[in-house]
């Protein structure tokens, strides 16, 4: 067993390792703002990678060097048909940390 990054959890670490081709770029966007697990409101976080689940892209693993790596991230669309603009949320396993709005 290859040794865990230690900033990943053993499935982000199996994402990373397989499916790096296939990550989509999250491109977080402003909307109607971002709010942590407290509900206030905080800055845009940066652009990310997300490696998609067995589910599709509904549901990820967040890639790379970022706050959020290993965490999980859901995607909805905000609107049908869909426009390229998703609602998401990103859990660290059954507690929200972080919604808002972004591009991909």
């Amino acid at each position: 067993m290859r040794p865990l990054l230690p900033h990943c959890s053993r499935s982000a670490y199996k994402a990373k390792s397989r499916i790096t081709s296939a990550s989509r770029l999250v491109i977080p966007i402003l909307r109607h703002g971002w709010l942590n697990a407290e509900g206030s409101s905080r800055n845009v976080p940066a652009p990310f990678q997300l490696a998609p689940s067995k589910l599709g892209w509904s549901k990820g693993v967040v890639l790379d060097d970022y706050e959020f790596s290993g965490a999980t991230a859901r995607l909805s669309p905000r609107h049908v048909p869909p426009s390229g603009y998703l609602s998401v949320e990103i859990s660290r396993g059954r507690t929200p940390v972080l919604t808002g709005y972004a591009k991909a």
